[in-house]
């Protein structure tokens, strides 16, 4: 089912962004549309805004209708869409972590009350890697994380899809491609901007993956420490980043 772009399009009008910030992540993110950070360049990114109106509607156009779901061998108290036979039926994985869990929760309720069945596969580090090796799942909710150089090319291009390799969506797009092996040719930073935009409307046009927030990392600090000016802190070690900059005032005594 998730060949089909339709259904990956109305999927990503489905979950309400600012829901999972608020109630899970106490407002600590801001809200994503592309592969790329808030901070990149990403006008080109189509942003899939959350209309479970827009969505009902188009999948009743598609035929998928609301019906009991009768099986045997399973019981399911909502009504799931179904068309020749089939059900609108998927399940999420993710790792047991709080934050990963309460957001495929979220997900599940949102997708349950569309008629979509959602199923969730809640594993721990070893059984999700194992997992993510064979690439045995049918939706994945995982984390990215980029430097700030920010080179896409290891979670999209098509040589990735295999393990090793991060193209955990198992993304192929010929065009696509080409752009991130130009972007890697160049050092000149506005070049690459422009590849990686182009990249981001190609893939985002493509819908392999439903991009939901970027975390705010907060961390205290003493009110005496000055010159403190990280702005975007990709790893825990990023906030050292300008520690040469650091210092306190001093006062100046005679003698």
């Amino acid at each position: 089912l998730l060949g089909y772009p339709k259904i990956r399009q109305l999927l990503a009008q489905t979950i309400d962004k600012n829901k999972i910030i608020n109630d899970i992540l106490n407002g600590e993110a801001q809200t994503l549309d592309g592969p790329l950070f808030f901070s990149q360049p990403d006008a080109t990114a189509k942003k899939y805004i959350y209309n479970p109106s827009a969505v009902k509607t188009g999948l009743n156009e598609m035929g998928w209708k609301l019906s009991d779901y009768k099986k045997i061998d399973e019981k399911y108290p909502f009504q799931v869409r179904s068309k020749s036979k089939q059900y609108l039926a998927f399940v999420i994985t993710t790792i047991n972590q709080p934050e990963n869990i309460a957001t495929a929760e979220l997900i599940k309720n949102s997708w349950q009350a569309l008629g979509i069945k959602t199923d969730l596969e809640i594993l721990n580090i070893a059984d999700l890697s194992e997992k993510i090796k064979n690439r045995d799942y049918e939706i994945l909710l995982y984390a990215e994380i980029l430097s700030f150089d920010p080179d896409p090319y290891p979670f999209w291009h098509s040589s990735q899809t295999k393990y090793p390799g991060l193209n955990l969506s198992l993304y192929q797009n010929p065009n696509a491609d080409k752009l991130l092996e130009d972007a890697r040719k160049t050092i000149n930073s506005k070049i690459r901007a422009t590849k990686y935009a182009a990249f981001q409307q190609i893939l985002t046009n493509d819908v392999p993956a439903i991009f939901l927030f970027s975390p705010t990392y907060t961390y205290p600090q003493n009110k005496k420490l000055l010159g403190f000016d990280v702005k975007n802190i990709v790893s825990p070690s990023n906030r050292f980043s300008n520690v040469a900059a650091w210092h306190v005032n001093l006062k100046r005594t005679l003698f």
